[in-house]
């Protein structure tokens, strides 16, 4: 069953001279999205994200503060919005390219025919 994210976020984009600003909001039980964010906080904690502390004075997930906890997981979807973007560039590119061959191919086929022709 799909979650209808709309009962939960309203995201508004707010533009000022050139400048925009994305607010998320998320509205939930207060002890239901601490325990989902710390969740992936710790997830992303555990694959090596956050501050981990020097090898002298290391520190744990617990050692994190819910404010250093929603860091991590905001950092990490932003991330995968500029990634995201970044891949669909990319792909949009190879579209083109391959469009490109296949145009080039198909002018050398033509000419192979026409000589095959005579």
């Amino acid at each position: 069953m799909a979650i209808d994210w709309s009962k939960f976020t309203k995201i508004t984009a707010t533009t000022v001279a050139g400048k925009t600003t994305i607010t998320e909001y998320t509205r939930a039980d207060t002890a239901v999205i601490i325990d989902k964010y710390s969740k992936a906080a710790k997830y992303l904690f555990n694959k090596g994200r956050g501050d981990h502390g020097t090898e002298e004075e290391p520190r744990t997930f617990d050692d994190l503060s819910n404010q250093e906890k929603l860091q991590l997981v905001t950092e990490w979807r932003i991330e995968g919005v500029y990634n995201m973007a970044a891949t669909q560039v990319a792909d949009e590119a190879d579209v083109n390219k391959f469009a490109a061959v296949d145009a080039e191919n198909s002018i050398e086929m033509d000419n192979v025919s026409m000589e095959l022709g005579k």
